[in-house]
């Protein structure tokens, strides 16, 4: 097994080499990468079966490295910074690990890439693929990845009772009423979720079908919902969007 090591880091870089050494004895393990030019030219020749790759490097963003080649290996990204898991999630990577990295923490880490090499991912995949073809071709979003403390959880989409937005953030809000950070804005979340579950009433609430318990009328053909648990803004609905709406819940 080949490892490559993307960090700028020299001593973090040592570091990381001697734990994965450690708990992968019988990987090749490469000296680590400083740079995403160094690594992008190592892409050019070679793949690697598996890369550990900080995100922020003397030259940018370890992302951009994507952009420029084809990288065809697991990655577990490595990083002090929390605000770029959404980003390394989409990337399909296997892990997103904080600093300072412990064993047991690249140990879960790799524990996960075992899971992706024996093809448990690919039989996920293909799973997703028939769901695909039964929404006439369209993915929607299944899960967010969401702060929880110090870690991160996966907060799946039916778990979710509302999103609240005030412009500037937006939140995802389970059924017991607790708030989670996300990095999607309203009109990104409506073209992620499906609509058959999810509606916008306004500009600041998006509803699952589930969580709407009563509808009253609010005068010159507008409605007022009541959400569970109930919303911090005003779940009410246009009238332009009234019709809509019922049309929506009926169904």
């Amino acid at each position: 097994m080949k490892v490559w090591i993307l960090e700028d880091e020299d001593l973090a870089g040592k570091k990381l080499r001697i734990l994965t050494q450690k708990l992968l004895p019988n990987a090749d393990i490469a000296e680590p990468m400083d740079s995403i030019a160094e690594a992008q030219a190592a892409f050019e020749k070679d793949q690697p079966d598996l890369l550990l790759a900080d995100i922020h490097l003397s030259d940018g963003l370890s992302f951009e490295l994507f952009e420029n080649v084809q990288v065809e290996c697991p990655v577990i990204f490595t990083t002090a910074f929390d605000e770029y898991a959404l980003k390394a999630f989409e990337m399909m990577s296997v892990d997103y690990l904080l600093k300072p990295i412990s064993e047991e923490d690249l140990q879960k880490a790799l524990n996960k890439l075992e899971k992706f090499r024996s093809g448990k991912e690919d039989a996920l995949a293909i799973l997703n693929q028939i769901r695909n073809l039964q929404n006439g071709g369209k993915s929607y979003q299944e899960r967010f990845l969401v702060p929880e403390g110090q870690h991160f959880r996966s907060l799946k989409t039916d778990e979710i009772a509302h999103f609240m937005g005030d412009g500037k953030f937006t939140f995802a809000i389970d059924r017991y009423g607790k708030e989670y950070l996300i990095d999607y804005n309203l009109s990104q979340l409506e073209e992620l979720l499906n609509p058959e579950k999810f509606f916008r009433i306004n500009r600041a609430i998006i509803t699952h079908i589930d969580s709407v318990e009563r509808v009253h009328p609010f005068g010159q053909s507008r409605l007022l919902l009541d959400l569970n648990p109930p919303s911090k803004k005003e779940a009410s609905i246009s009238a332009d969007k009234s019709r809509a709406f019922k049309e929506w819940l009926g169904n």
